[in-house]
């Protein structure tokens, strides 16, 4: 029989030693841009849903 391998260090996955908050305290600021997209993403998808709730009201119920 061989003789077992040692175990390596492993660097990712769920066996990963890091610091959780290195990540969160190296985030950077959003630019204007950024911040606009995600406003208008969000009422573009409102908009959708009230015109979807009024189509199939007017429709199917």
């Amino acid at each position: 029989m061989s003789e077992p391998k040692p175990q390596e260090e492993y660097r990712g996955g769920l066996t990963a030693d890091f610091d959780a908050e290195g990540g969160i305290e190296a985030a950077e600021p959003w630019e204007p841009w950024e911040t606009k997209l995600v406003w208008y993403s969000i009422g573009i998808g409102i908009a959708g849903l009230v015109i979807l709730g009024v189509i199939i009201n007017a429709t199917i119920l």
